[in-house]
């Protein structure tokens, strides 16, 4: 129900909406904002498509939806507002006073009202449902350090009006994901996009606009409709209502001026959210908010919190006297940062310090391949099989039977191997206590396929 209506006049505005019927209607908001609205009112015709949402369309089809929980009350209605039949009419016919047919009318007015409510309450909550299903799965706790940065795109991704092409930037594990999942799964309760979808870029398939097109034509347009049809279509359906599309893992695309145009072109009321290591160049029309490395207090913080979550509490004390040490060496980068404490399920911190050499400031994918390279060193043979199959998920987390499936483990073993993995930061979990799935960092994918699958390869 609208939040500024109590349910006595949400009641009356379907009342009128109803007198209106068989009359050129006036809009009435309280209705045609329901996401039941949308449903119920639209028909499908050729090809797939739908016909313009209409009031008479809705209430017609409520009602014949409505007839089978409450079929006295829907007949009663029906006569009275489809078939514009008159109290007295009625009242004649079934041997009764125009009184009584007036309270039966304001009751089954009622209860048709409260059905209206039902239905979109539970639609509310299978559309949340089904928007948080088309997300990554969660892998992240508490964001930490980045509070301000997070209300900022919250705002930006309610607004109702420009910027509508958003990038959010930064470098290698600073968190841009996980900031996105995390504002994202904040707006589900409030629907206020139609649709949400999250694409993620791979450096063999980038998100070219003939592959964007495609992808996006197959996830919201009829699949009948015609090839030639859907560039517009498309269009009309980013334009109808709006959608967030997420392009995650993004690198030289924005940094065409051109690329970014032709999203705005189909943005508005949609929105499009760029998730990229690279700044958009200075001609591309794209609102940027930057990730930065975070405080020291904020690398402290996450320091701690992940060696209380992997079970190296005792370790507190030498981390937060050691926390300067960390962070000249990482910059406090999230994803260093966690990769640093999932080393020292095997090494002394002194030996972690000494192989964190002092970094220069812009070798940041020099410092990854040695943090992965070390984590590699240490890892035990299942584990390396399990995170050897890894790249062969794709983008999409895996279960436990698919792991098995990839790694040839057996069952014991490779239970083993995930808790192994996830204790050095090497495997992200997600799920609930029914299904856990499993998935690792683009650049855990990156060092794979540069530095440890080629020298597979080459053994074999």
């Amino acid at each position: 129900m609208p939040k500024h209506l109590t349910p006595a006049q949400f009641k009356q505005h379907v009342h009128r909406a109803l007198q209106s019927l068989g009359t050129r209607p006036q809009p009435v908001p309280a209705l045609e904002g329901l996401l039941l609205y949308a449903q119920l009112s639209a028909q499908p015709g050729r090809n797939g498509r739908h016909s313009a949402p209409s009031l008479e369309g809705f209430l017609r089809r409520s009602l014949r939806e409505f007839r089978h929980e409450q079929p006295a009350q829907a007949s009663l209605l029906v006569r009275r507002f489809l078939e514009h039949e008159t109290t007295k009419e009625i009242a004649h016919q079934l041997s009764i006073s125009v009184e009584t047919v007036n309270r039966n009318q304001q009751r089954a007015l009622q209860r048709f009202a409260d059905w209206l409510l039902a239905q979109e309450a539970a639609l509310r909550q299978q559309r949340q449902a089904e928007l948080l299903a088309s997300l990554p799965p969660a892998s992240f706790g508490e964001l930490l350090g980045v509070r301000a940065e997070q209300a900022r795109l919250g705002q930006l991704l309610r607004r109702g009006q420009a910027p509508w092409v958003i990038a959010l930037t930064g470098i290698g594990g600073i968190g841009k994901t996980a900031l996105a999942q995390a504002a994202l799964r904040a707006l589900v309760a409030e629907l206020a996009y139609a649709q949400v979808l999250w694409l993620t870029a791979t450096p063999d398939q980038p998100l070219a606009p003939a592959r964007l097109l495609e992808t996006l034509s197959r996830r919201l347009l009829p699949l009948a409709l015609p090839a030639s049809e859907r560039p517009a279509a498309l269009l009309q359906t980013l334009k109808a209502r709006p959608h967030l599309i997420v392009l995650d893992n993004l690198d030289e695309e924005v940094r065409d001026p051109a690329w970014v145009d032709w999203l705005q072109a189909l943005a508005g009321p949609s929105r499009f959210l760029l998730c990229s290591r690279q700044h958009p160049a200075a001609l591309a029309r794209a609102y940027v908010v930057p990730l930065k490395d975070l405080s020291l207090n904020a690398s402290r913080a996450l320091l701690q919190a992940r060696a209380e979550e992997v079970g190296l509490e005792a370790l507190g004390p030498a981390l937060r006297k050691q926390t300067s040490a960390i962070y000249a060496r990482t910059g406090g980068n999230p994803l260093a940062l966690k990769l640093t404490v999932g080393l020292l399920h095997s090494w002394p911190l002194p030996d972690v310090l000494a192989a964190l050499h002092e970094r220069q400031h812009a070798d940041v994918d020099a410092l990854y391949t040695m943090i992965y390279q070390a984590s590699w060193q240490a890892l035990s043979e299942p584990a390396r099989r399990v995170l050897l199959a890894m790249p062969l998920v794709g983008n999409e987390a895996a279960s436990l039977g698919q792991l098995r499936a990839l790694s040839g483990l057996p069952a014991a073993a490779l239970r083993n191997a995930v808790q192994e993995l996830h204790l050095r930061s090497l495997l992200e979990a997600s799920g609930d206590a029914n299904l856990r799935r499993y998935s690792i960092h683009q650049l855990a994918h990156t060092f794979l396929r540069q530095h440890i699958l080629p020298a597979a390869f080459a053994s074999e």
